[in-house]
């Protein structure tokens, strides 16, 4: 949420309040993968499906990750320029 207090355009602002939505959304991803893979490893059951959800649900839970650290390093980028620009 400090990045979207960085930019001026109201688009970029929003976009960092839905970021905020979608790392919570990865951190429940992130259970479910997490509860597959422990299954598979401990043999809690005899289904042979955990490795298969474990990586669906890995491969959003990065993306929204990747677009998180890209947001932030907008911000801290833009935060340097603004502070630049003063001096």
């Amino acid at each position: 949420m400090w990045a979207s207090e960085v930019f001026a355009g109201d688009r970029l602002r929003r976009a960092g309040r839905w970021i905020a939505f979608g790392a919570v959304y990865a951190g429940i991803l992130d259970v479910i993968e997490n509860f597959a893979m422990l299954s598979y490893v401990n043999g809690w059951s005899e289904f042979s499906g955990w490795l298969a959800i474990a990586g669906v649900m890995a491969i959003p839970k990065f993306l929204l990750v990747a677009i998180a650290i890209v947001y932030v390093i907008m911000g801290i980028v833009t935060a340097i320029s603004h502070r630049a620009s003063r001096s």
